[in-house]
């Protein structure tokens, strides 16, 4: 097949991506703000039945002192709450703004009234009132913490921060006593001793750690809400692992016995308010699912479906895999035999050579993205998985695109030189560096480097000369096999197999002195019975 057609192959499945990720982005966006503008109603509304509460009792107990500056903040607040009872939908910037702005106000009338009520007190000579008030203070402030951590949908550490900056008024207040009244601070300090600032610190840092503690709760509970519902035609069941991105759920097909597993993107995981990090997520996600569906090959995960549910969720239903990846095999089990190591990474290359000849270059081959499972009566059959960062061959590798979330686009331990220093164009010979360095693993229970800093590791692909694999080991090595390995680990791509393959063509002439096949395969299996539990890497 030409290029050509191969790109034209390959169009022909992916559709039309930016619009879909747009449109995805759009929906989930849409979904966040319903919920939180439904929520800031109900939060100015306590709010502002707590002020006007608070007035009330102001009038019955302390006559109309302050009374309009309490009437300021409660007629201030109803103008801004207002426009969230109207048919508008703001954007999800504009109601977090919003909900700043609540927050604010609100602090601003308990931090005011508070001072000037404590600052008579004193000025009266009544301290016991005035260190009532600053009780009354703190526990306004402590419930505000917590009603904020209730009712505003966040990621906890949002909630701790805003609930971090509401606890900081009652110490705020008492620092500006000292500043503008000092000889009333100290009037009030012979009252409020250090064992009582203690206590009121510490039940404002017990409220903050509930409003983050609830929120955590509330969003899992939410988010196991919402993926119980069916997934297109698929019902999840249970979850069977968990990533940065996604989630992995075993599902059954409404219609069909076919089991599968449901791959699930994590929309509340990503910032509300970075729309940039949201749409690189739901990219990769869509990347993911669509350059997987355009593999036919048997040892590539089968994609069944690819949707989007109506609040905005991503989901592709794959195969139900039973097995467990490279990496937990050498974890577990220690390397293993060279020829086990050939039936294995022969069957990468297989996977690996459909996606290069269709013009796709993985970009993150390691161990634990070759899943060894049994299909049928076969054992060991080997799946590559996780095409999430899969790019064009012979596209431009641009320092902006390399860089993610938690440093570089790929495993630093399993990098091509070329994808380190992402100065000359990625191709297909990337993939094989990384398989040289998934064979090498197999063989040594060792990565090529053993540098523990990721930084320090990928300098290493690209600078330090690895070490042979016989001298990592006590396990025999045919001198074939690890003259393979190291010409696949050659900084120079052009030193390395032309394709896959071209690398499979020198594995199956490697000799070895084992064999292995479907018979001592089944037999590793029965003995060892490994657990099978995971279906994909989320």
């Amino acid at each position: 097949m030409s290029k050509a057609d191969a790109n034209a192959e390959t169009n022909r499945f992916s559709g039309p991506r930016v619009t879909l990720v747009q449109t995805a982005s759009t929906t989930m966006g849409q979904g966040t703000s319903v919920l939180l503008q439904s929520r800031l109603r109900i939060f100015a509304s306590v709010l502002a039945t707590a002020m006007l509460v608070w007035i009330v009792r102001g009038l019955f107990l302390t006559g109309s002192a302050y009374l309009l500056l309490q009437i300021t903040a409660l007629v201030v607040m109803a103008a801004l709450a207002a426009p969230l009872w109207t048919e508008h939908m703001f954007t999800r910037s504009r109601l977090r703004l919003l909900e700043l702005i609540l927050v604010g106000v609100t602090l601003v009338r308990l931090g005011a009234y508070g001072y000037l009520v404590v600052s008579d007190h004193l000025a009266a000579g009544a301290d016991l009132l005035a260190l009532a008030e600053v009780y009354n203070t703190t526990i306004a402030v402590g419930a505000l913490i917590v009603v904020y951590g209730m009712l505003i949908p966040n990621v906890w550490r949002r909630t701790a921060a805003v609930a971090s900056v509401i606890a900081s008024v009652p110490m705020l207040g008492l620092g500006a006593l000292w500043m503008f009244n000092h000889a009333q601070y100290v009037a009030l300090r012979s009252v409020v001793g250090r064992e009582t600032i203690t206590d009121l610190a510490l039940a404002l840092v017990i409220s903050v750690l509930t409003a983050a503690a609830g929120t955590q709760v509330i969003y899992a509970l939410r988010h196991e809400a919402r993926v119980a519902r069916n997934m297109g035609q698929y019902q999840l069941q249970e979850r069977i692992a968990i990533g940065g991105m996604g989630e992995i759920w075993r599902a059954s097909h409404r219609f069909l016995a076919r089991p599968a597993a449901v791959k699930v993107i994590q929309a509340d995981k990503v910032d509300p308010l970075d729309q940039g990090a949201a749409s690189s997520v739901l990219e990769r996600f869509e990347r993911e699912a669509q350059a997987t569906a355009t593999l036919e090959s048997l040892h590539t995960v089968r994609v069944y479906d690819f949707g989007r549910t109506d609040h905005g969720e991503f989901y592709y239903a794959m195969e139900l895999l039973n097995g467990f990846d490279c990496e937990q095999l050498i974890e577990r089990f220690g390397p293993i035999r060279p020829a086990r190591a050939i039936h294995l990474l022969l069957q990468a290359c297989d996977s690996l050579a459909e996606a290069h000849q269709l013009g796709q270059v993985h970009r993150d081959v390691k161990p634990s993205n070759i899943f060894l499972c049994k299909i049928g009566l076969t054992y060991d059959v080997v799946k590559v998985l996780d095409f999430g960062l899969v790019t064009r061959a012979g596209s431009e590798e641009t320092r902006d695109a390399r860089l993610q979330e938690e440093g570089m686009a790929g495993t630093p331990a399993y990098m091509a030189p070329e994808q380190v220093l992402a100065v000359t164009t990625i191709d297909e010979r990337a993939d094989l560096y990384a398989l040289g360095c998934v064979a090498y693993w197999m063989l040594t229970g060792h990565t090529v480097f053993d540098i523990d800093r990721p930084l320090a590791m990928a300098v290493a692909h690209v600078k330090a000369p690895p070490m042979p694999p016989s001298r990592r080991t006590e396990m025999h090595i045919p001198k074939e096999l690890e003259a393979i390995i190291m010409r696949c680990l050659e900084k120079d791509p052009k030193r390395r197999p032309a394709s896959a393959q071209e690398l499979a063509g020198m594995l199956l002439a490697c000799e070895t002195r084992e064999s292995w096949g479907s018979r001592e395969a089944g037999d590793w299996w029965g003995q060892h019975r490994p657990l099978e539990r995971r279906a994909d890497s989320a």
